[in-house]
């Protein structure tokens, strides 16, 4: 078996847009899954609204509803909302008309509020959850009346949910019942209802938010910390001071952030005692704090703050200072140019930069010298910020050392990343004598198959996903675990779009093949191939080819999203196999072309299996 070795942000990029599932038909048989793309700029159709809102009240099966409420809610036209708030009130299945809710929430249209607002007094829990999350997607004044009536329901998860929806409608006449709710016997309301105050940004909850600082429990004083922040009213000042000696290492950092926050001269004083707190966070946060209130009075503190025993509290107090910028650069600060952390040096060579003290040029024409080529970097544009002649011959007697050390006056510096690394079949010498003896197109994809010949559903899921990386200007640091060069260049041929057909006949032949992950990697590489020849391929696969096949290049068609294809998908539409047909449905919703609507309309209302009815309706939300 091969391993594929993924970076963080590709692997959360690619689950975040459709889960974890063994094919892709798995992933969007959910209709819980959402794949987030571009909106279609195009006329509402009203035969496909049509055929949904017919299918949302008469089909038979439930999921066949479910899947047609979520594809209007998917469309967010607002002609839906009688058909949804009818199967909200009346249908007799209770996840369609948690799934109807759902979509008048995602409509976020006022209009809702009136269907939605009654079914606060459904007996199930559940409904009751989704509608005020709904009510909170609408974001209309409407709903504060019947959200603060819900803060009472007897359900906790209700109550926390009408909080949540009150503060994310933001409106002032809710800040009188969320200050009752700061009462509550829950703790968790009562730290719900300091979020949706601080959410709010009204100076009216700024009292009863002070007093929430006493609150026994930890969470609510550090919600309310934060509220007060976000509310960023000098009236808050006293309250976040005294909660600056909090016995709660919590609530102490949020309060010098929140002091931070309102930036206020009152805070300059508490925030220095602060420094001496035995946290480093709390310090650490003292110290941004000071730097963003920009107080000269600060001054002398945050020079102290330089000796500090943690790296991040020496390194946060020189931006500190370099925020402040005060005439001259305190000892303490040309000090740390020399600072045995890195960062520290960096962040220090920057601030003298900010405040152009000349003092501070013998100690940056050291940094030249730097090991770290970003310290370097920083010392170069402090010295150009120092409006001196001591910097600028510096600067001239140091530009044939800038040039030999890689570093430029301005630079941006790759930010780079490798997002999929496979560990292919072959040593290193072996593939790259491989890939030397026969560059094509063709060997590459014979070894990016092999590679992925034999993974399980979970890796081949990832492979698959990744495959439709774009890397645009980001370059390449470093290296995969591994990874050598010849792998990386093949990785970046996996991963880019081309228009040379020489693949396509091994590409066309592995749909066939007795590996799933083949067939799969096979489909979508041929999606990226440019070419005639590649959709002409797997339209013929489509038509002759055996039903694993069929499949695989109805997904292949739908990765190419080549409007060329839209009429063999139809016909796809009318074949025998169940997973054909799905495939096909899926696949037009990837395309979004217009012919399709009937199409897939008709299989919404007539298609005799559930899994191709919602997929017809889930394509026919993509369309929109």
């Amino acid at each position: 078996m091969r391993t594929l070795v993924l970076t963080v942000s590709a692997v959360a990029a690619s689950m975040v847009a459709g889960g974890s599932y063994a094919t892709p038909l798995a992933a969007l048989e959910d209709p819980g899954t959402v794949v987030i793309r571009p909106v279609v700029a195009q006329a509402v159709d009203t035969t496909a609204i049509q055929a949904l809102m017919d299918a949302l009240r008469d089909d038979a099966d439930p999921e066949v509803r479910r899947a047609a409420a979520w594809a209007l809610g998917e469309m967010e036209d607002p002609t839906a909302i009688p058909a949804l708030g009818e199967a909200l009130q009346r249908d007799s299945d209770p996840d369609v008309r948690v799934r109807a809710a759902w979509a008048l929430g995602e409509i976020e249209d006022w209009r809702a509020v009136e269907y939605l607002a009654p079914a606060l007094g459904d007996r199930d829990p559940a409904l009751r959850r989704r509608v005020v999350w709904a009510l909170g997607e609408i974001e209309d004044m409407r709903a504060v009346e019947p959200l603060a009536r819900a803060m009472r329901d007897a359900d906790p998860e209700v109550r926390r949910g009408a909080i949540r929806a009150l503060g994310e409608i933001e409106h002032p006449d809710a800040v009188g019942p969320l200050s009752e709710a700061l009462r509550d016997s829950e703790p968790e309301i009562r730290k719900m209802a300091a979020w949706a105050l601080g959410e709010i940004e009204s100076a009216r909850a700024v009292e009863p938010l002070v007093e929430a600082l006493g609150d026994r429990d930890v969470g609510v004083r550090v919600t309310a910390s934060w509220a007060l922040g976000e509310i960023e009213s000098a009236q808050g000042v006293a309250g976040l001071a005294e909660a600056l000696r909090d016995q709660d290492v919590a609530v102490r950092r949020k309060a010098a952030w929140a002091l931070g926050e309102i930036e206020s001269a009152n805070a300059v004083d508490p925030l220095t005692q602060a420094l001496r707190d035995r946290d480093p966070l709390v310090r650490e946060t003292a110290v941004w704090a000071l730097g963003e209130i920009e107080s000269p009075r600060a001054a002398g503190a945050l020079a102290d703050a330089l000796a500090d025993t943690e790296v991040r509290v020496r390194r946060k107090a020189a931006w500190a200072l370099g925020e402040i910028e005060t005439r001259r650069a305190p000892a303490g600060l040309l000090d740390a140019l020399s600072d045995t952390d890195d960062a520290v040096r960096r962040a220090a060579a920057h601030a003298v930069g900010e405040i152009g003290d000349p003092a501070a040029v013998s100690g940056l024409a050291r940094l030249l010298r730097d090991d770290d080529p970003r310290i370097r970097r920083t010392a170069v544009q402090s010295l150009g910020e120092i409006h001196d002649p001591a910097a600028y011959e510096v600067l001239v007697a140091a530009a044939v050392l800038v040039m030999t050390r890689g570093t430029r006056l301005w630079t941006v510096g790759a930010v780079g990343v490798v997002a999929l690394c496979w560990a292919l079949a072959g040593e290193p010498a072996t593939l790259s004598a491989s890939l030397q003896s026969d560059p094509s197109d063709s060997a590459r994809a014979t070894q990016v198959l092999n590679g992925v010949r034999g993974a399980n559903d979970i890796m081949c899921e990832l492979a698959v996903r990744s495959l439709g990386g774009r890397f645009g200007n980001w370059g390449w640091s470093g290296t995969a675990p591994d990874a050598t060069e010849q792998h990386l260049e093949l990785l970046r041929w996996a991963t880019r779009d081309t228009e040379s057909a020489d693949a396509v006949r091994i590409l066309s032949a592995a749909l066939s093949d007795r590996d799933a992950c083949v067939r799969r990697v096979a489909a979508r590489l041929l999606g990226r191939v440019n070419h005639p020849a590649a959709v002409e391929a797997l339209m013929e696969r489509l038509r002759r080819g055996d039903d694993h096949a069929k499949q695989m290049a109805a997904i292949g068609l739908g990765y190419a999203e080549d409007t060329v294809a839209v009429e063999s998908l139809i016909d796809a539409l009318k074949g025998e196999a169940t997973l054909i047909r799905a495939a096909a449905a899926w696949a037009l919703g990837e395309i979004e072309d217009e012919r399709s609507v009937e199409a897939l309309a008709r299989a919404v209302l007539e298609d005799p299996d559930p899994l191709v009815r919602r997929q017809a309706a889930r394509a026919l939300g993509e369309l929109y």
